[in-house]
């Protein structure tokens, strides 16, 4: 009988939050009642605060080289460059998590994500800093993660990416939602559209997540406002960063109060196989209601 309440008890103990002063307390009383031995107390101690703080550090390298054969009249330029290289520390102290990742690509610093984060209620992450706004499947997805080593022409003309905000997330088993409130960019590089002011979020659903079977289904939206100019760019290299072409471009839209964008995204995986696609709609809105507001949109697909 003693046994089963020694098990039970260090069960309960391995499972509780961070050891408090009240824990400690009753850990003390098991002690003193033999229903734990002195090295029990101090292996859950030690297991706790291991748990409790992390910090890690990392980085990556990305290099690219390019050939294009061009149609006559356009001058893509071959060349190579590293693409990525990054370095980031990262970690937490109880729910409190934290990263701060930058970038020394192209003989330039740029800040990513540089954020904490609280997630000490259940199934709810809260978010200040420099983060991804959740928009499409493509654009909030780290450059680890995603296919090629370049997002689709459509994602990099209408996603927002990376700005300073405060966000809110959830899910469940088999769902995730997300959304937030951003301004400019950590050092003032541009890392999207060049925007004043988002409103950003996204749903998602898995009606499959089984063991090499999934089906992804999502939507999302975005609000922006302009920048102080009221003007809005749209363009893209064409899935290539080696290029300074960009094969889509608007050019600057004047005269614009505010551009509203809308995603759709599915994906499924079987066994080795896995293909995805998204579409894109953004519209832009000018001032005193002007006809002709033009509507953008675009989509992509593929399978790896």
């Amino acid at each position: 009988m003693k046994r089963k309440i020694v098990i039970s008890a260090l069960a309960l103990l391995s499972f509780a939050p961070p050891v408090f002063a009240g824990e400690t307390a009753l850990m003390d009383i098991l002690e003193a009642k033999g229903v734990i031995t002195k090295d029990d107390v101090k292996t859950v101690k030690k297991a706790k605060k291991s748990d409790h703080k992390k910090l890690y550090f990392g980085g990556r390298i990305m290099a690219d080289y390019a050939f294009y054969s061009d149609d006559a009249g356009l001058d893509m330029g071959d060349g190579q460059e590293f693409r990525r290289a990054r370095l980031f520390a990262k970690g937490h102290f109880g729910d409190w998590y934290f990263k701060s990742q930058w970038d020394f690509a192209g003989n330039k610093t740029t800040a990513k994500d540089v954020y904490i984060k609280y997630k000490g209620f259940k199934n709810i992450t809260l978010s200040a800093g420099q983060f991804f706004e959740e928009f499409t499947m493509e654009g909030p997805s780290s450059s680890k993660y995603i296919t090629f080593m370049e997002r689709a022409t459509v994602v990099n003309a209408f996603a927002p990416f990376r700005h300073i905000g405060l966000g809110i997330n959830g899910h469940g088993a088999s769902w995730s939602s997300a959304v937030g409130v951003f301004g400019g960019t950590a050092t003032g590089t541009k890392t999207g559209i060049d925007s004043n002011f988002d409103v950003t979020g996204r749903f998602t659903v898995a009606p499959v997540h089984e063991k090499g079977a999934v089906i992804h289904l999502g939507g999302s939206a975005s609000y922006r406002t302009p920048n102080s100019n009221r003007t809005v760019r749209f363009r893209a290299r064409p899935e290539s960063h080696v290029t300074h072409v960009r094969l889509v471009d608007t050019k600057a839209i004047g005269n614009v109060v505010n551009f509203i964008s809308y995603g759709l995204e599915a994906a499924a995986v079987y066994g080795p196989v896995s293909v995805q696609g998204e579409y894109i709609r953004t519209s832009v809105n000018f001032q005193n209601g002007i006809a002709n507001e033009p509507t953008f949109d675009g989509f992509y697909a593929y399978a790896s």
